[in-house]
């Protein structure tokens, strides 16, 4: 590609683009065969072009030299500051900040709750204990409604009647629902907090063992047993059950009818002339003299009731051995009676002692009471 010559400031020869070499036509204003304007040739169309030294003035003549553009090159990242160097302020360090105190915060709220949750062990433990012993007592009381409803049927001179046949078997379970749950409570460690409700469970169920002893006592022998027990173990279960509280008593008052036994007792001693009219022939001796009493054994517990528990004895089983006493027929002496606290079946030897019955077996255990 080639340019017009100028000489004398006169332009010779054809007009050419100087960016296809094609013949620029008069009048035109792009090229016919690139399409690129005349006036404006760009800038690396130079680069191809030579310069004729003639055209220059004689003091601007000299060697032809090719005139090359460099392209701009990008401009290299910048740099940060050198190691070492303290950063300035940048606008990301206030949410920075903001992610720092809000890390901090829930930090803190952990905290509390570990707290919280740590110091809440003993009131938990002590809330799982209460339902235990609540879930013991349960069947107890159930089984005290039902004593209290039978023995509100007793009415007539019949000792043989389904009313006192009926007394006789809730009285029964009863005991098996104390000896039940007797040894359930005893089974269980109570907290520190608890140890209060401890003892008065304890004491409401060995109370329960008196009471129902004596009940049972009265219902099988109603012609020649007193009944001056009757109405005091009654009242010191409902005290029992009433300190111990809810949990153990629940929410409504469950031993009832215990002066509705003493008054049918009382009427079959006075229709029967003060003998017994059981079909059963009475444990040995016959009839004890009225002015005598058990002997309680030395070391023993008073477990109320005229029942009589031996050093090595608990009342609960006391007062179980007393009731299979009085469900044996005939003489029998030999008796065998579960134990609560231990969980265990022994064999007791029951013979007259005094003004009572005492009986001795199993780990050193002895009960005495009034026949």
């Amino acid at each position: 590609m080639s340019t017009p010559q100028i000489t004398n400031g006169q332009t010779t020869g054809p007009a050419v683009c100087a960016h296809c070499g094609e013949t620029l036509l008069d009048g035109g204003r792009f090229c016919a065969g690139c399409g690129h304007p005349i006036d404006t040739p760009p800038i690396d169309a130079i680069t191809a072009a030579t310069i004729d030294p003639a055209a220059l003035g004689a003091e601007d003549a000299g060697p032809e030299e090719t005139t090359v553009v460099i392209p701009p090159t990008a401009a290299p990242p910048t740099a940060g500051p050198p190691l070492g160097t303290p950063a300035g302020p940048s606008r990301s360090r206030g949410p920075l900040l903001a992610v720092i105190a809000g890390a901090l915060v829930l930090a803190a709220a952990a905290a509390a709750a570990f707290l919280l949750l740590g110091s809440s062990d003993k009131p938990r433990a002590s809330t799982v204990y209460k339902a235990k012993v609540a879930a013991a007592f349960g069947p107890v009381l159930g089984a005290n409604r039902q004593v209290s409803d039978t023995l509100a049927r007793l009415r007539g001179t019949k000792v043989k009647s389904s009313a006192r046949a009926d007394a006789r078997v809730a009285v029964r379970r009863a005991q098996q629902s104390v000896t039940l749950a007797t040894g359930a409570v005893g089974a269980l460690d109570a907290p520190a907090a608890s140890e209060q409700l401890a003892r008065d469970a304890r004491n409401a169920l060995d109370r329960e063992s008196a009471y129902y002893a004596e009940v049972a006592r009265v219902l099988n022998k109603p012609a020649s047993t007193s009944t001056g027990n009757v109405s005091e173990l009654a009242s010191n279960l409902t005290s029992a059950l009433s300190v111990a509280g809810k949990t153990v008593a629940g929410t409504a008052p469950t031993v009832q009818g215990s002066d509705r036994l003493v008054a049918w007792a009382q009427t079959i001693r006075k229709h029967s002339g003060g003998h017994s009219t059981t079909s059963h022939p009475p444990h040995a001796p016959t009839d004890p003299p009225a002015n005598r009493q058990p002997s309680p054994p030395a070391g023993g517990t008073a477990c109320g009731g005229s029942l009589f528990a031996g050093p090595n004895t608990s009342c609960a089983f006391a007062a179980n051995v007393r009731a299979a006493w009085l469900d044996a027929p005939g003489a029998t002496n030999t008796v065998r009676v579960y134990s609560p606290v231990t969980s265990q079946t022994y064999t007791m030897s029951c013979s007259p002692s005094g003004g009572g019955i005492t009986c001795s077996g199993g780990n050193n255990a002895s009960v005495t009471f009034d026949a």
